[in-house]
């Protein structure tokens, strides 16, 4: 993570209602492809690959307290798993950073990331970008 970002397999699908978060999509064109009506389905299935965050979660900079309680946070990786990225925040000098959308007018995929500034203040960033900046990161996930 020192030089570039750690991208995972989880997709973010940003709708005006809010977010849909789901483990392991389909991809195409390099890219999560997520489908709102799907989503929803899998929702009401109690699929557990799928979650949703309405929007009205803080984003940008939070304690590593705020950062472990947000919903979004939550919504990636769990509670715990919300709670252990707080813990390892706390080892960087500056607060962590939330970086993603906190409403949007029309539907956009990104996908999830781990990156730390080691240029300006050292600090934990989780969130979303976009396949152009795939020539900076790196990725984990499973084999099928």
């Amino acid at each position: 993570m020192e030089h570039k970002w750690l991208w995972t397999f989880t997709g973010t699908l940003f709708t005006p209602k809010g977010a849909y978060i789901q483990d392991d999509p389909e991809i195409r064109k390099e890219m999560p492809y997520m489908e709102e009506s799907d989503l929803i389905n899998r929702l009401e299935n109690n699929d557990p690959a799928v979650r949703f965050v309405p929007f009205g979660y803080k984003t940008k900079e939070m304690s590593s307290y705020d950062f472990a309680k947000n919903k979004y946070v939550i919504g990636l990786a769990g509670e715990e798993g919300a709670e252990k990225l707080a813990e390892v925040a706390d080892k960087y000098n500056d607060w962590p950073y939330l970086w993603c959308y906190k409403s949007v007018s029309k539907s956009v995929t990104k996908v999830s990331l781990l990156g730390a500034d080691w240029f300006k203040g050292r600090k934990l960033y989780v969130g979303n970008l976009d396949h152009e900046f795939v020539k900076f990161a790196c990725a984990f996930g499973k084999t099928k």
